[in-house]
């Protein structure tokens, strides 16, 4: 369990299971939960060595979510954060149905002026 603190919504416990060795990507399953990514999430981390995190969204398989924590751009900002705080750079995040658009809304820029 790791918990990440968002501005305005408080702290928010992570489910993430870590699969072996160490060059990390973030697993975001679809709505059906980690289950059905976790078989290739299994082969990537053995074929490749490297480290897969496969996360629980907050509020799937019995998590909690906290009330101000509602949609895809906060969820982005959730796993953003979880990235900062785990201290990763040069991260490829991999997404799955509902997890690829949290995915793409984590690769957006954040700069008002940006298009």
């Amino acid at each position: 369990m790791i918990v990440v603190i968002l501005p305005g919504t408080g702290p928010v416990e992570l489910t993430v299971t870590t699969l072996p060795f160490w060059q990390p990507f973030p697993l975001l399953p679809g709505g059906a939960g980690p289950h059905p990514v976790t078989g290739s999430g299994e082969l990537l981390a053995t074929a490749h060595q490297v480290c897969v995190l496969v996360l629980v969204h907050p509020g799937f398989g019995g998590t909690h979510r906290p009330d101000g924590l509602a949609g895809i751009p906060a969820l982005a900002e959730l796993y953003s954060g979880l990235i900062e705080l785990l201290g990763l750079q040069d991260v490829t995040v991999i997404g799955n149905s509902i997890g690829g658009w949290i995915t793409a809304e984590i690769a957006l820029p954040r700069s008002p002026t940006a298009c």
